[in-house]
């Protein structure tokens, strides 16, 4: 399960006595079809009746408004307004959605997700309410689809505020849409860690009770082949990965060592009970994800996890200006591999970074501020 930015966000605001509606978007009525942990047909039908939870003070709703988008893999073969339409549209009409769920609301708050269509209806619908786009990964950057960075532009021009993870993506806006950029709007707001957490003693899980341990904890699947050269070349590792996404077909064809071990995912709070017990922080991204020079990209919140703990952290295909934090990147197997074996001689590493900006605490009343 995922827990960033947007849900620290929403669970704040919930707990200080607001109701939220949190609306996933989108989620097409194909996923009846998937067996996804976060797409399938139970899935959609709980979050189209609305799932509420007692947050604090206040109350969080989960909703979504189906759509009639088509897989993605299917899109290349209909037109860009084709595909915006199918996007746009449901079986069940938007007005009826907005009386049921979104009546009142004050304040909108986007992602960077294909939701940044909908801000021209929204804002038509609701004049007075105050629109804040939040993008974790700029779509400009990392959308492959025309249409979705049509509407973060249009979404930069409407929106009263824009609340960046870094000052490296404002910068990027700034270059990217010129004619709808204006710096005023721009504030950062990063994701941050709960610090704390990540600096507690936890019992150690059994396949950390190891000499040499090397984990990844993340969503994006790694890259595989990578992870299979790393671990043939240093055989006294014990390489751990654990991410929720279902299996690619690479992994299936890598040689699969008996010192790599994969955990299909665990529950958020189990997270810093791996990164505290682990001995080094991995990052293997696969370069297909093009990240090594993604202008927008700067430290994660996957980094400060790891540097709250005080573990060194190797990754690949990361951008490598990275290295100014003392986060080790590399571009190739060979210096991936070599980071490795460097960070198991430095144990225990401090970073030149203040991470109190980076606490949960200090970020949500930032962002509580610009709610105001």
């Amino acid at each position: 399960m995922r827990h960033g930015g947007f849900h620290q966000f929403a669970q704040y605001c919930a707990e200080k006595g607001n109701d939220v509606i949190f609306f996933s978007f989108s989620r097409p009525y194909y996923i009846r079809f998937y067996h996804d942990e976060r797409l399938n047909k139970d899935i959609l039908k709980e979050l189209t009746a609305g799932k509420e939870y007692k947050v604090g003070k206040g109350k969080l709703t989960n909703v979504t408004w189906p759509t009639l988008a088509v897989p993605e893999r299917l899109r290349k073969y209909l037109s860009y307004k084709a595909n915006e339409w199918a996007l746009m549209h449901s079986l069940t009409p938007f007005n009826t959605f907005k009386r049921k769920w979104l009546e009142d609301t004050d304040c909108f708050v986007f992602e960077s997700c294909e939701a940044v269509l909908l801000v021209p209806k929204i804002k038509r619908l609701f004049p007075k309410a105050k629109i804040i786009y939040r993008p974790s990964d700029p779509l400009w950057e990392f959308s492959r689809q025309f249409y979705a960075i049509d509407g973060e532009k249009k979404m930069i021009e409407l929106a009263d505020k824009v609340l960046t993870v870094n000052e490296e993506s404002i910068e990027g806006y700034q270059t990217k849409f010129p004619e709808v950029f204006s710096k005023e709007k721009f504030i950062c707001i990063s994701n941050g860690v709960d610090i704390a957490a990540y600096r507690k003693s936890y019992p150690k899980p059994d396949l950390l009770k190891y000499p040499k341990t090397a984990c990844y904890i993340g969503y994006i699947q790694p890259d595989w082949k990578l992870v299979a050269i790393a671990a043939n070349a240093l055989p006294d590792v014990r390489f751990i990965i654990i991410t929720p996404s279902k299996l690619s077909e690479e992994y299936k064809t890598i040689d699969r060592t008996k010192n790599i071990y994969y955990i299909p995912g665990i529950a958020p709070e189990e997270v810093p009970t791996w990164i505290t017990n682990c001995d080094i922080v991995l990052q293997p991204m696969p370069k297909s994800l093009c990240r090594l020079n993604k202008v927008s990209l700067g430290l994660t919140a996957q980094n400060y996890k790891a540097m709250a703990a005080g573990k060194p952290i190797v990754t690949h295909a990361t951008p490598l200006k990275l290295s100014k934090y003392g986060i080790f990147s590399s571009d190739n197997p060979d210096d991936f591999i070599s980071g490795i074996k460097d960070a198991f001689d430095k144990g225990k590493y401090d970073y030149n970074f203040d991470l109190n900006t980076r606490d949960w605490n200090y970020l949500c009343k930032k962002f509580e501020n610009q709610l105001k």
